[in-house]
């Protein structure tokens, strides 16, 4: 039997959606991709160049009292439900990945962090400091850190 890999994504992307293809394909493990949402607001679209060559759902109904987020149980019933070997995390800013990282780690389950991020965004100054000095205390709770592509390797 082949080893099962959760994905946790915001959304649909098309520079992740070749890479999730192409794992899928070799057949190696047993992909599976959950998006939490069908689409970024500011970049309605990014699902439009998506081919969904692999097993991916969208998780259409938060049910935390957030808007725009899935609450513990739920994202933890979802990786439970999955049962799989090893989850990987894209976009740890956001409310549902901090999440899942937390199930993920109060129960053991490896993770990988994929670093994706913007490299000249337009931020406040507070947040890039705060990113700056978090992101290095985070990365050592993880299994491994994927940086996809050769402008996330220089970030």
């Amino acid at each position: 039997m082949k080893p099962k890999a959760l994905i946790i994504a915001i959304h649909p992307a098309p520079y992740q959606d070749l890479t999730f293809a192409e794992v899928a394909r070799r057949g190696n493990i047993q992909l599976l991709v959950r998006y939490l949402f069908e689409a970024n607001d500011n970049q309605p679209y990014l699902s439009t160049g998506c081919s969904f060559h692999y097993d991916s759902e969208v998780i259409h109904e938060p049910k935390s009292r957030y808007p725009g987020s899935h609450d513990f149980g739920q994202i933890g019933e979802l990786i439970a439900r999955e049962g799989v070997e090893v989850v990987i995390i894209c976009a740890y800013v956001h409310g549902t990945t901090r999440r899942a990282w937390l199930h993920c780690k109060l129960r053991g389950t490896p993770i990988v962090l994929a670093i994706d991020s913007e490299r000249k965004s337009r931020r406040p100054a507070w947040k890039k400091v705060a990113k700056s000095l978090l992101l290095p205390v985070i990365g050592k709770t993880f299994s491994a850190v994927w940086a996809p592509g050769r402008l996330g390797r220089e970030y």
